[in-house]
């Protein structure tokens, strides 16, 4: 491991998987609520339950636009009670969604990745499913997360699985694939550099190069309206924040060593997806139309874009990012 990597990497599915799991421990803290006669809570408060993390596993639920995850932890309970799967799964979902997330009455008061497991609704499924799903503050929670707190370090562990992984692609394809993501990466900052000319943003420019670009104007992207609704409601947009985000989660799944073809695949999807949004959501129409706000959420996608196929090409597999092609 690298000096310095962090040996957990933060991310919404394990956050929040952590954040569940302590809830359903029942352990001091839990202890102190009174839970109703014959309720689950109240059959298992004596038990170390579940007995380790790996028992509730979270997994992401396929979906373009929405970020939702589910666990099946009543399954495991419901063999050793004797209360139906139905009655648990009602009475854990109702629990966790009280105790475990909800957004404080001073939104400011949240913030980091605390904001990140805020906003967080929880439904019981007919399945017998547990699911939690992102609400738009999350959202924007973890999209400032990797604007400004994407691990830095270089894992040069990935070098030989890279080699692997272009010995496994005939050359000329594989120079193919990685201009394409380079492009996208490139693109990225071209339309930045654009935004800044035509005075929509003030960008910090540091001499360390586009990766570590950051607004000074807007101090902060305007991800939400007033009423703390993302702007960025698109499809289009949609699947590029869920690309995102799945990124985070799929690295963060195999931390701290993740594939090298792993890696290329998720920089390769994020490519595709950012083409998709570039040729739906032209920013400059949204000036013309007079939506400033909605033209620096969009900008501000596209430099967390930009931060993730960096991320993904230089720091994990040492593939140069040009800023231009």
């Amino acid at each position: 491991m690298s000096a310095g990597l962090p040996s957990i990497f933060p991310t919404p599915l394990t956050l929040l998987q952590i954040r569940l799991y302590r809830s359903l421990c029942l352990q001091r803290d839990i202890l102190k609520i009174s839970f109703p006669p014959g309720s689950i809570f109240e059959q298992f408060k004596h038990k170390n339950f579940p007995q380790s993390g790996e028992k509730l596993q979270l997994k992401r639920i396929k979906s373009s636009t929405q970020i939702v995850y589910s666990t099946a932890i009543t399954h495991k309970i419901a063999a050793q009670s004797s209360q139906s799967v139905a009655q648990i799964t009602e009475q854990i979902a109702d629990f966790v969604a009280e105790h475990t997330f909800g957004w404080p009455d001073d939104w400011s008061g949240a913030c980091g990745l605390e904001a990140g497991v805020h906003d967080v609704s929880v439904q019981a499924t007919s399945a017998g499913l547990i699911q939690v799903k992102l609400g738009d503050r999350a959202i924007a929670a973890w999209l400032n997360f990797i604007l400004y707190n994407l691990p830095g370090t270089t894992l040069n562990s990935l070098n030989s699985s890279l080699t692997a992984l272009q010995s496994s692609i005939p050359a000329s394809e594989f120079q193919t694939q990685v201009f394409v993501i380079q492009h996208a990466h490139a693109r990225c900052s071209s339309l930045l550099q654009m935004a800044q000319r035509e005075g929509l943003i003030t960008l910090d420019q540091s001499e360390q190069g586009s990766a570590v670009w950051q607004f000074a104007n807007p101090e902060s992207v305007p991800w939400l309206t007033p009423d703390f609704h993302l702007r960025l409601a698109h499809p289009s947009e949609r699947r590029l924040i869920c690309q995102l985000l799945a990124v985070l989660d799929q690295v963060g799944r195999l931390w701290p060593q993740p594939l090298a073809n792993e890696s290329f695949r998720l920089a390769k999807e994020m490519s595709q997806c950012f083409q998709v949004f570039h040729r739906d959501r032209p920013i400059w129409h949204s000036v013309v139309n007079d939506s400033t706000d909605l033209a620096q959420a969009q900008l501000g996608l596209v430099m967390a874009t930009q931060r993730i196929l960096y991320w993904l090409l230089n720091n994990l597999l040492g593939i140069s990012t040009p800023s231009d092609l």
